[in-house]
């Protein structure tokens, strides 16, 4: 009988532990699945992350385009108010030109009507 007792306690604690193993057994399986779980989000995380700094740095050089293309409009909105003022004092210039180009032939006309006259003049004192 003497061997029966610890014989006794040694399958109560087999049974105990196997009662205890089988309840841990699934316990142990859902921390694996969390911790796969937890290497893809992880491994997702990263990703997101690579995307949002790529997508940044786009935004940046976005900003830096604009940047020169608002310089490039101002600029060409200061050359273009620079070219219509030539423009405009060229249309006057080319306007007056055609006044006096006007008035010129104007002065030649009555210059060679003078000379017509006086011509006439001259040939009338001759022949008196």
């Amino acid at each position: 009988m003497q061997a029966c007792g610890p014989l006794y306690s040694w399958v109560a604690s087999q049974i105990g532990y196997s009662e205890i193993y089988n309840s841990v057994l699934p316990l142990r399986e859902e921390v694996e699945r969390l911790e796969t779980e937890a290497a893809e989000a992880v491994t997702r995380k990263t990703a997101v992350e690579a995307e949002v700094e790529a997508l940044e740095e786009s935004i940046m050089a976005m900003k830096a385009d604009y940047a020169d293309l608002i310089r490039s409009v101002e600029s060409i909105k200061g050359e273009m108010a620079v070219v219509s003022v030539r423009v405009e004092r060229s249309e006057n210039l080319l306007e007056s030109l055609r006044g006096e180009k006007a008035s010129e032939r104007a002065s030649e006309r009555a210059n060679e009507r003078a000379s017509e006259r006086t011509s006439g003049n001259g040939y009338i004192h001759y022949l008196y």
